[in-house]
């Protein structure tokens, strides 16, 4: 798979690859369009996030079967607030990634993160082509929905 997950595992490469793969995307959009901007805070793109480090860390805990359940969520936890963090900035990462704890049961969270689960493996099977699914959320918004499932 690309090379993920062959090398001991830390929390830190993991959030460090989420961070540059979800950067590239974020990059694309014109910083001057609100729309944009906003579309980046909201429940679509918080669940994008949220499920492409879920994968990862999931794909990464493969090689840490001795690790129980509870360390692996609070790895988790740690992996999503630095990406978070990095991502947002440190107070309105924090205030994000809380509201994303509060969301992930609501409809369009998971279709967020169900395309970005779908995006990691994507990116993985290719050998790293291009994703685009937060990309395209951030530039159409609404739009993207009925395009989900293409990458």
């Amino acid at each position: 798979m690309f090379g993920f997950f062959k090398k001991k595992f830390k929390i830190s490469d993991a959030a460090e690859s989420a961070v540059g793969l979800l950067s590239i995307q974020i990059m694309l959009m014109n910083p001057d369009n609100k729309k944009s901007s906003k579309r980046l805070t909201e429940m679509y793109s918080r669940g994008y996030i949220f499920g492409f480090c879920d994968v990862i860390m999931k794909g990464a805990n493969l090689n840490q079967a001795s690790k129980n359940y509870k360390t692996q969520t609070l790895e988790f936890a740690e992996m999503l607030d630095l990406v978070h963090r990095r991502i947002f900035g440190e107070k309105k990462g924090e205030k994000i990634l809380l509201q994303s704890f509060e969301d992930q049961e609501k409809s369009i969270f998971c279709k967020g993160a169900n395309r970005g689960i779908q995006d990691f493996a994507y990116y993985c099977e290719s050998n790293g082509k291009p994703i685009w699914g937060l990309y395209g959320y951030l530039h159409e918004g609404k739009k993207i929905f009925e395009l989900d499932g293409e990458t």
